[in-house]
């Protein structure tokens, strides 16, 4: 192979490590999280294209060199050289994948840690009082704290279990690395400290809680030499899906008049709803409230087969000032089958349906019977608490669902409001 043989092949290593050290640093940006902000990651893999270059150019001409010197030929000489600096990139690749921080997923989706923090037995409910000028957090330090993240304590969802104040908070699990470390700051107490023996990549058996952290018969003093007051346990959870970007929005359609006085009350009911103008709402139910069996019509509607009907019916409810006693009946009957789907949730298991689809309905179904039972009971003397309290205790058995802790924060609202103030009058 002559020389310029081997300034072919170092020019055509050069364009094989260019392109080969962009594809793997591009790559990179993900694993090691470089921002795109003000072109950071283009900059880098820039930035390695060009390394790439002058290493596979350098490179790929002493090793055409030394072909010629074992006179291997241009092809072989060639195929050494270029093969070469393509094996470097790849074994560089590859450390550099392993050396990683990457985040851990199951089933294609990131991981958050679920947390129960629980008080002594016979202390009050701690205060959610400011700390170093932020509310009461937890610290989720990973690699013996190379990496972390924190999250607040939700005081609104604390639950009284016999003498004892359990208080929740989610974080996000971000990092592979293991030896974890949970931090709690929370007042009164000082600042205590769990290991947890939590893997970089959890398994299927990381979805169920653990036992209560000192476990019984473990010593209570933490890693400061202080004795422990408060308790955890954890457990990992699967993150939603991201919701895919809205679609372009179409050409507005144009605005429908209403119907004409003696048309059916479901032709009525997209004109009774909150986002229509107040002026021409008004008007609407003034029409509609007029007619005699105007109460027996929405309670057929509420009951509806067609749910989109039913639910546009139960939101109606909402603008009624005093809404007749009657229209309670199909309301419980409502509320009786949004109980039933709650608790077929429960029975269920998150593989039977990873993305949660179908308690996403239940939780659009509750917040328009939400509407309407809301109303009967302050507004129409109808009482739902008994109901509400059922719905409540079966949407607190699985956490794993956003859309079901939505019905369990609405329901224990309401079930504190409507206890503390007695029956409806």
């Amino acid at each position: 192979m002559g020389w310029l043989a081997s300034l072919f092949t170092a020019l055509c290593a050069a364009i094989v490590g260019a392109f080969s050290a962009g594809f793997v640093a591009d790559l990179a940006c993900s694993w090691y999280r470089i921002s795109s902000r003000e072109g950071g990651a283009g900059y880098f893999v820039l930035l390695w294209g060009l390394l790439g270059a002058i290493v596979g150019f350098v490179g790929g001409l002493i090793l055409a060199r030394v072909s010629a010197a074992y006179e291997l030929g241009f092809l072989k000489g060639f195929g050494f050289s270029v093969g070469s600096i393509l094996a470097v990139v790849l074994v560089a690749g590859l450390l550099g994948r392993l050396l990683a921080d990457i985040r851990p997923k199951m089933e294609g989706r990131s991981l958050s840690v679920e947390v129960e923090i629980r008080c002594p037995a016979g202390a009050p409910k701690p205060e959610k009082v400011a700390v170093n000028g932020g509310d009461p957090h937890i610290w989720l330090q990973s690699g013996g704290g190379a990496t972390a993240r924190h999250a607040n304590i939700r005081f609104e969802d604390a639950r009284l279990e016999g003498d004892r104040w359990i208080l929740p908070v989610e974080v996000d699990l971000h990092s592979s690395r293991s030896n974890r470390m949970f931090t709690i700051v929370l007042p009164p107490y000082e600042s205590e400290y769990f290991f947890i023996p939590l893997a970089g990549h959890p398994g299927k058996r990381d979805l169920e809680w653990t036992d209560w952290l000192p476990r019984a018969g473990e010593p209570k003093v933490g890693p400061t030499g202080k004795e422990r007051k408060l308790e955890v346990r954890y457990r990992v959870i699967i993150d939603p899906p991201i919701p895919a970007p809205p679609e372009p929005a179409d050409e507005p359609e144009p605005v429908k008049a209403p119907p004409t006085a003696d048309a059916p009350l479901v032709e009525w009911l997209p004109f009774l709803q909150r986002s229509e103008p107040d002026e021409a709402r008004a008007k609407a139910y003034a029409i509609v409230t007029a007619r005699p069996d105007f109460a027996q019509q929405l309670a057929a509607l509420i009951l509806d087969e067609d749910r989109e009907t039913s639910d546009l019916a139960l939101r109606a409810v909402e603008g009624l000032q005093a809404p007749p006693p009657s229209l309670g009946e199909p309301v419980h009957t409502i509320g009786a089958q949004i109980l039933a789907d709650i608790l077929k949730f429960n029975d269920s298991k998150p593989e039977d349906d990873p993305s949660y689809e179908f308690a996403g309905q239940v939780d659009w179904r509750f917040a328009g019977w939400h509407e309407a039972m809301r109303i009967l009971h302050e507004r129409g003397n109808v009482d739902f608490l008994a109901q509400l309290k059922e719905i409540l205790a079966a949407s607190s058995k699985r956490s794993d669902s956003i859309a079901i802790r939505d019905i369990t924060r609405v329901a224990k609202y309401y079930v504190e409001k409507w206890s503390a103030s007695g029956a409806p009058k």
